[in-house]
């Protein structure tokens, strides 16, 4: 049983959230991503647990989600090397932090911004937490360490090392979803982006609406097309293309139009 964000609301994940020492005794293998609250307990005995993080949570929240496993006497960890994105610097939170909520002032031809208390709090805590999380997997075992949990290097059992190489079957079946999923209107799209509960199915014709629309496509996606596109972090590199072969109408236009959308 996989349960991620995407497809949480679907009936068998959904029924796992509600009761998962009841529903839990069904499957073999359950692969649950960081999305469960604070009171789920998994009272169910297997016979191992495996946590795999990236840079992308806290080592507190990393902690707190090894914890959901109340049976476990020991734990696999998996970390990514180090975190992928680079923590912001406090004056770069604050600029963000005032630009959103529009207290740019211009002053002398400049746009600058003066923090309040709340600001300097905020920023603190932020800056502190990207910290964290830039030195996640270090911070992680020491945290393990300090609470008292024996700590040591992983020799791989066989069953891990029978599994590995699954994650390109995942990925082309992740593209065939994407490409045999409905098309879906501009309208339908922007109404699934608000709803509140979307299934599994719904994310996939959302996936390929994005794709199709930010690759220009006429036709239905192919899976070099769905694969070049890789889940929209193609887009900003697309973006940068246009703006540098652009003409200066074409740069100016656009300036005028994120001003009035307020984007970047």
């Amino acid at each position: 049983l996989l349960i991620h964000q995407e497809n949480q609301h679907n009936k068998e994940q959904s029924a796992y959230l509600k009761s998962p020492n009841v529903f839990g005794k069904k499957y073999d293998l359950i692969i649950l991503t960081p999305i469960v609250s604070s009171g789920f307990s998994i009272e169910l005995d297997y016979d191992f647990h495996i946590g795999i993080f990236s840079g992308v949570l806290s080592p507190t929240e990393i902690i707190q989600t090894l914890g959901r496993s109340r049976k476990s006497k020991s734990i696999i960890l998996g970390f990514d090397a180090k975190r992928k994105q680079t923590p912001l610097s406090a004056s770069e939170q604050l600029a963000g932090i005032t630009a959103a909520e529009g207290r740019l002032k211009l002053s002398g031809g400049v746009l600058v911004h003066e923090p309040n208390a709340f600001d300097l709090v905020a920023v603190a805590a932020i800056e502190e937490r990207e910290k964290s999380c830039q030195q996640f997997a270090h911070t992680t075992l020491l945290i393990l360490m300090q609470k008292g949990y024996p700590v040591e290097a992983f020799t791989e059992p066989d069953k891990i090392t029978e599994i590995k190489g699954t994650a390109k079957l995942v990925k082309m079946e992740h593209t065939l979803n994407v490409i045999n999923s409905d098309d879906i209107s501009d309208v339908e799209y922007t109404k699934l982006q608000h709803a509140n509960k979307i299934l599994e199915s719904e994310y996939f014709s959302i996936e390929k609406h994005e794709c199709k629309s930010q690759l220009a496509l006429d036709n239905e996606p192919l899976e070099e097309d769905v694969l070049f596109w890789d889940g929209g972090r193609i887009k900003p590199a697309l973006e940068r293309f246009e703006i540098v072969t652009a003409q200066t109408n074409d740069i100016s236009m656009l300036d005028e139009y994120e001003s009035e959308t307020m984007t970047a």
